[in-house]
């Protein structure tokens, strides 16, 4: 339950990171803002095949 709340607030909040420039800046995964700016894509399932 604790995971998928952490989870929650960062899509509603972003994640703080520090810029290039040494700034602080928030990182937003969704676009509140303007809706068509976001993609999204469901899928089923997802493989991974690991090549050496």
């Amino acid at each position: 339950m604790e995971a998928n709340q952490a989870v929650t607030e960062l899509l509603l909040q972003g994640t703080p990171i520090e810029a290039p420039d040494g700034k602080q800046r928030t990182v937003h995964f969704i676009d509140f803002e303007h809706p068509d700016r976001n993609d999204f894509l469901v899928v089923g399932s997802v493989s991974q095949v690991l090549v050496l």
